[in-house]
């Protein structure tokens, strides 16, 4: 066995790739200087032939140390194993020797039932209808309308500001180069009937509490009368004055105070 190992070695180190080494033997140790000299030999041709040959003994006896040998050559190969001669005298061993040996077992690509592009093992919405445009799950992706252009123009606390023209100082009329802007909030109003607004009047810090309360008030109370008179219903629309209590910018300049003289407006569903 040891003089036919190494003979193999000449005849296959011009074949590259996966090598299978099928040796049918009693597993009879020969004598030799080196002991175990068949080991020996198999080492050798493994370490010629590198990761990719494999050893596939079978055993013809019934010897346990011949067994023994066998399966170590096996072992020293790292992806063979031991087969016994009876067990491939019948045909279905004989196959599945070939089937483990020579075969290549591919894996069942996942089916993918209703064709979205996502397999059965990662659709969490199995059944989709085809044609519909799914997310990584499998499920109908949520398709967000886009906000209507007024709707973009709510500032970071959800709010429409009247600032195309804030109110001038200690009045409450509301300034014609706010119109456009607040017209286009009337449009979105009467096509939008599920929305209602707060209207939230402000001044800037001249004069009493008690008197700015007020200013603020009618300041909203003069955005609700423009929107009603453009088609708007009332009763969505309420109104309250907080005076100087909220200012967005320093009450210490012009400019600062002039940018708190405001009315906001925040819809609500």
């Amino acid at each position: 066995m040891h003089m036919a190992l190494t003979e193999a070695g000449t005849d296959l180190k011009n074949y590259p790739g996966k090598t299978a080494v099928v040796i049918i033997s009693d597993g009879q140790e020969a004598v030799g200087l080196t002991s175990p000299i068949t080991l020996t030999a198999a080492q050798a041709l493994k370490d010629q032939l590198g990761p990719g040959l494999c050893f596939y003994p079978v055993f013809i006896a019934d010897d346990q140390n011949g067994r023994v040998l066998m399966d170590k050559i096996a072992r020293i190969g790292e992806c063979g194993f031991v087969s016994e001669a009876d067990t491939l005298l019948t045909g279905s061993g004989m196959a599945a020797f070939v089937r483990d040996v020579f075969l290549t077992r591919k894996p069942m690509a996942p089916k993918d039932s209703d064709n979205d592009g996502v397999t059965d093992n990662l659709d969490k919405c199995p059944g989709t209808p085809k044609g519909v445009k799914v997310d990584a799950d499998g499920c109908p992706k949520v398709v967000k309308a886009a906000a209507p252009p007024i709707m973009a123009a709510l500032n970071s606390k959800g709010a429409w500001v009247v600032d195309e023209a804030y109110f001038d100082f200690d009045k409450a009329a509301v300034k014609k180069e706010a119109f456009d802007f607040l017209d286009k909030i009337a449009e979105f109003l009467k096509a939008s009937p599920e929305t209602f607004v707060k209207i939230q009047g402000h001044t800037d810090s001249v004069g009493t509490k008690a008197y700015n309360d007020i200013l603020s008030l009618q300041r909203a109370q003069a955005v609700q009368t423009y929107l009603t008179d453009r088609g708007v219903d009332k009763s969505r629309l309420t109104c309250e004055g907080l005076g100087f209590s909220k200012p967005v910018a320093s009450n210490k300049t012009d400019k600062g105070r002039a940018m708190n003289r405001r009315v906001e407006l925040y819809p609500e569903k």
